[in-house]
C-alpha cells in the first residue's frame, strides 16, 4: 500500500499554472491503477494492422479534387484481400491497370481526395513502374 501511495503521490503532483498532457485524475487512478498503459492506436479502416495489403482492381477512374485544387486524378476501385472494397489513388503519370489486374495496396491519403484511403504500390504485381522521362 505504502508503494502505492508513493506512485499516486508522483503521479499526482502538479504545477499551480499547467497540468501535464500525461496526468490522470484521482478516480481515473483509482479504477486503473497508478501503471495503466494507454491505449493502442485503432487499426486502420482497411488494412488492420497490416502494412500493406493486395487487391484485385475492379474499376478504374478519375476523382475529381475538393475545392482549392483542379484536375483529375487516377484512382481505381479494389476489392482487397480482405472482401472489402475502397478506392486507392494511382500515384506518378501513365498506368496500364484493368480489372482483374492484381496490386499492392499501402494506407496513405489520396490528395485532396474525399474517400481515398489507400495507395496503390507502383512496380509490384501487375502495376508496372513509372516511366521515366528523358
Amino acid at each position: 500500500m505504502a508503494a502505492y501511495i508513493k506512485t499516486f503521490s508522483q503521479f499526482f503532483l502538479r504545477s499551480f499554472h499547467s497540468t501535464p498532457l500525461f496526468q490522470r485524475t484521482v478516480n481515473q487512478l483509482m479504477r486503473q491503477g497508478p501503471n495503466a498503459r494507454q491505449s493502442k492506436k485503432k487499426p486502420h479502416r482497411f488494412l488492420g494492422n497490416r502494412p500493406q495489403i493486395k487487391g484485385i482492381v475492379l474499376e478504374t477512374m478519375t476523382v475529381r479534387p475538393r475545392k482549392p485544387n483542379s484536375g483529375e486524378r487516377r484512382c481505381c476501385r479494389v476489392r482487397l484481400s480482405n472482401k472489402k472494397e475502397a478506392i486507392a489513388f494511382i500515384p506518378k503519370e501513365g498506368h496500364t491497370l484493368q480489372p482483374t489486374d492484381v496490386v499492392l495496396l499501402e494506407g496513405a491519403n489520396g490528395r485532396h481526395l474525399v474517400s481515398v484511403k489507400l495507395r496503390v504500390v507502383r512496380g509490384k504485381y501487375n502495376c508496372a513502374h513509372p516511366v521515366k522521362k528523358n
